[in-house]
């Protein structure tokens, strides 16, 4: 599917089938994605959590801010306190 310009639904979006096959469906601001194989995901912004994310993959980011811990092709800083071990 290629979409120039807005997805938009009343209520429930559901695009796919019976769950046997890839789907995205969007319901009272969530937003699930489903499939197997390799896909690509492009955001032209920024994603948020409030829960957890997992992977069983690589991220992989030029420029990474985590937890106070600013990490780039060159170096990594810290912004806080750092404590190895207990």
């Amino acid at each position: 599917m290629t979409v120039n310009g807005d997805i938009s639904a009343s209520g429930d979006l559901i695009l796919g089938g019976d769950g046997a096959e890839p789907f995205l469906s969007a319901s009272s601001g969530n937003l699930v994605l489903s499939g197997s194989g390799d896909a690509v995901f492009n955001v032209a912004g920024t994603i948020t959590s409030s829960g957890y994310i997992s992977t069983e993959g690589a991220i992989t980011a030029s420029t990474a801010t985590l937890g106070g811990f600013t990490i780039d092709a060159n170096d990594a800083t810290i912004s806080r306190d750092l404590t190895i071990g207990r």
